[in-house]
C-alpha cells in the first residue's frame, strides 16, 4: 500500500510506545468544572458567530456556508483544522472531504483523511455508535494527527463525518470539546438536509421538463360500421408494422392479435353506439393512450369512427418516476422539518426553571410553519428572583427563527457581561436591555428586521414584577382577589429600532394568587374562517374561568380555545402563550 493511503488507528500499547519514541508532549488544556463568565461568553459568541453565518446571503455556495462555519469552530476550539467528510450517495457534487481552507495551505499532510474509506473498523464504529471517537491516523509522509470524529445519521445512516483534527497525535480531548463537537453536528446536519433537498428538486424539475418537452408518437384511423380500417396514416405506425397497405381495407380481427383485437374491437362498437372513449392499452412494448369519437352525418347519425393513437410509454415512465421524486422529496421535507424542530427547541426556547410551591410557570408554542421566529427564555439570577423574556421577530420560517436565536444568545451574552462586571450587584434591566439593544440593532437593520419582546423580572420576596414591553402585544395581570385585570401596553419600540432609548421598568405588586399571561400576537390576532379575531377579550375570559386552574393546565385552556375558534381556517401566526401564577 502506497504511503499516502496508510491509515492507523493506535491502541493503548502502541500509544504509550509512540510516546517514548517520540519527545512530544501532549497538548491537555481541561476546562475547569467551574466555569468562568468569560467562557461562557466566548461560548455564545461562538453561537452567535454561527447564527450570522447562517443568517448570510443565501448567494454563498453550500462549500463557503460548510467552511465559513469550519472556520469558526476550529478557532474556538483551537484545533489545527475542523473538517466534514460527506459520504452521501444524494450529494453527488460533494462526495469528499471540506476542511478549513487554512489548515489545507498550512498542513498539506491532512490529505490522508480520504483514507477514511479504507479503514472499516473506525467506520463500522461510527456508524454503530453515536458517540464522539477519538483516533490518531497515519498519512503522509509517515506523520501521526490525532482526530475527534462524530458521526452525522440521515435516514438512520452515517452520511457523513464531523472532527477536529490536531497535528499533535498525542492531543487528549476533553468532554467540553465533545460536546460542542455534538452541538455542531446538529448545525451541519441541517445544511446537509437543505442541500439534499435542493438536489432532489431540481432533478424532479427536469423530468418534469422532460417530459413536457417531449410529444409522442401516434397515428390516427378510420374506421367503417364494420370496423374495417377505410384511412390509416401516422409516423408511429412504422414502429409496429402497421403500414398504410397493411391496415386500409381490413378489419380489426385482421390485423391485431387475440386479446389486442378483442379489446380494440370492442372500443369501436362503444364509439359506432355514439360513445366518445378514451383508453389505455399495451401493444408491441408500449402502452398506447387510445381516444376514439364517433364520426356522425349532417342528421347526427353515426356512420364512421375516428381512432387517435398515441404513444405514451415515456409519460407512463415519467410519472411514476415523478410520482417517486415528490415521495422522496415529501420524505426529505418531513426529515428536514424534523431537524429544524429539534434546533428550535434548542435554539429558542428556554427550559422552565425549577420553582418552589408558592410559584409556577408554563408556556406554550406553535409556529404557523414548519419553524417560526416566536422564542422565549427564563433566568433565574437569584433563588428569589426570575429573569422572563418573550419575544416575536418580524417574518415567519426558518430566517425569522435564526433571528430569533440570535436574540436569545444577545440576551444571555449580556446578561452574562453584566453579571461578570456587576460582581454580586445584580445587574438593572435597563442596562440589560440597552446592551442587547446595542447589540442588535446594526445587525437587525442591516436584515431589514425588528424584534418586539417584554422583558420581566419577578422578585418573589419583595412581591414585585418589573415589565419593559417594547413593541409587544399587552401583558394581563390578573388578580384574583379583585377579580380585575391590569394591562401593561408597550411603551417602548421593538428592538433594532431607534438608538439611545430608555428602557425604564414599569413596576406592579405582586399578590397571593396572581397570574401573568405574556403572549404573541398570533393569539389575540388569531382568525376564524369568518375573519373575525380572537382577541384580549376573549383571553381574558378563559383566564377568569380558568384562574383555579394550575399554570400548565391554564396555558393547555388558552391553547384549546384559540384552536376550537379558528377551527379550519387554522394558525396563520406563530402562537406563543406563557403563563406565570402566584399560589394563593
Amino acid at each position: 500500500m502506497e504511503t499516502r493511503n496508510r491509515i492507523h488507528v493506535l491502541d493503548e500499547q502502541e500509544l504509550n510506545s509512540q510516546e517514548k519514541r517520540k519527545s512530544v508532549n501532549p497538548v491537555y488544556a481541561p476546562i475547569p468544572e467551574d466555569v468562568s463568565f468569560e467562557y461562557l461568553e466566548s461560548l455564545v459568541e461562538l453561537l452567535d458567530q454561527l447564527s450570522d453565518e447562517l443568517l448570510a446571503s443565501r448567494m454563498l455556495g453550500f462549500r463557503a456556508r460548510i467552511r465559513a462555519a469550519l472556520r469558526r469552530i476550529a478557532g474556538f476550539i483551537g484545533v489545527d483544522s475542523a473538517f466534514i467528510w460527506l459520504m452521501d450517495e444524494h450529494l453527488t457534487e460533494f462526495h469528499d472531504a471540506l476542511v478549513s481552507s487554512q489548515d489545507v495551505g498550512a498542513f498539506p499532510e491532512w490529505n490522508h483523511l480520504l483514507a477514511f474509506q479504507k479503514h472499516p473498523a473506525l467506520l463500522e464504529r461510527l456508524e454503530r455508535n453515536s458517540e464522539a471517537v477519538a483516533a490518531v491516523l497515519e498519512g503522509p509522509p509517515k506523520m501521526l494527527r490525532g482526530y475527534l470524529l462524530w458521526p452525522l445519521r440521515l435516514d438512520g445512516r452515517m452520511r457523513a463525518v464531523l472532527g477536529f483534527s490536531e497535528r499533535n497525535a498525542l492531543k487528549r480531548w476533553t468532554v467540553w470539546e465533545r460536546q460542542l463537537l455534538e452541538i455542531g453536528g446538529t448545525v451541519f446536519r441541517q445544511e446537509i438536509v437543505r442541500q439534499r433537498n435542493e438536489q432532489i428538486r431540481r432533478r424532479s424539475e427536469l423530468r418534469y421538463r422532460l417530459l413536457a418537452s417531449h410529444y409522442p408518437n401516434g397515428m390516427v384511423l378510420l374506421f367503417d360500421r364494420e370496423t374495417r380500417f377505410l384511412v390509416a396514416e401516422g409516423e408511429a405506425g412504422a414502429r409496429w408494422d402497421l403500414t398504410p397497405e397493411r391496415l386500409e381495407g381490413r378489419i380489426v380481427k385482421e390485423v391485431f392479435p387475440g386479446d389486442v383485437a378483442e379489446a380494440i374491437e370492442g372500443f369501436c362498437r362503444r364509439t359506432l353506439a355514439g360513445e366518445t372513449v378514451v383508453e389505455e392499452i399495451s401493444y408491441a412494448g408500449e402502452v398506447i393512450e387510445m381516444r376514439l369519437v364517433p364520426v356522425r352525418t349532417g342528421n347526427s347519425a353515426v356512420m364512421a369512427g375516428m381512432l387517435v393513437a398515441q404513444i405514451i410509454t415515456e409519460r407512463k415512465e415519467a410519472e411514476v418516476s415523478l410520482r417517486q421524486a415528490r415521495e422522496a422529496l415529501e420524505k426529505a421535507r418531513a426529515q428536514e422539518a424534523a431537524v429544524a424542530a429539534e434546533i428550535q427547541q434548542n435554539l429558542l426556547f428556554g427550559r422552565l426553571p425549577a420553582c418552589p410551591p408558592s410559584l409556577s410557570m408554563d408556556a406554550v408554542s406553535i409556529p404557523s410553519m414548519e419553524v417560526d421566529g416566536d422564542f422565549y427564555d427564563f433566568f433565574p439570577i437569584r433563588e428569589h428572583i426570575y429573569d422572563l423574556v418573550i419575544g416575536d421577530v418580524m417574518g415567519k420560517g426558518t430566517p425569522a427563527a435564526l433571528i430569533g436565536a440570535a436574540a436569545r444568545i444577545a440576551f444571555l451574552r449580556s446578561l452574562s457581561r453584566l453579571l461578570a462586571r456587576e460582581g454580586r450587584r445584580l445587574p438593572e434591566p435597563e442596562a440589560l436591555l440597552g446592551m442587547v439593544h446595542g447589540d442588535l440593532a446594526a445587525r437587525l437593520a442591516n436584515l431589514y428586521a425588528f424584534v418586539t419582546l417584554v422583558f420581566a423580572r419577578l422578585n418573589m420576596h419583595q412581591k414585585s414584577l418589573q415589565i419593559v414591553n417594547c413593541g409587544h402585544p399587552p401583558v394581563l395581570v390578573y388578580r384574583q382577589e379583585e377579580s380585575r385585570f391590569f394591562t401593561i401596553d408597550s411603551t417602548r419600540p421593538p428592538l433594532g429600532i431607534g438608538d439611545g432609548l430608555d428602557y425604564t421598568c414599569t413596576t406592579v405588586p405582586m399578590h397571593r394568587g396572581d397570574i401573568v399571561v405574556f403572549l404573541s400576537d398570533g393569539v389575540t390576532e388569531a382568525r376564524n374562517p369568518d375573519g373575525e379575531m380572537f382577541g384580549l377579550e376573549r383571553i381574558k375570559e378563559v383566564v377568569r374561568l380558568g384562574a383555579p386552574l394550575t399554570a400548565g393546565e391554564l396555558v393547555a385552556a388558552i391553547r384549546d380555545a384559540v384552536q376550537r375558534f379558528v377551527g379550519t381556517r387554522g394558525l396563520e401566526d406563530d402562537f406563543t402563550c406563557l403563563v406565570v401564577r402566584l399560589e394563593p
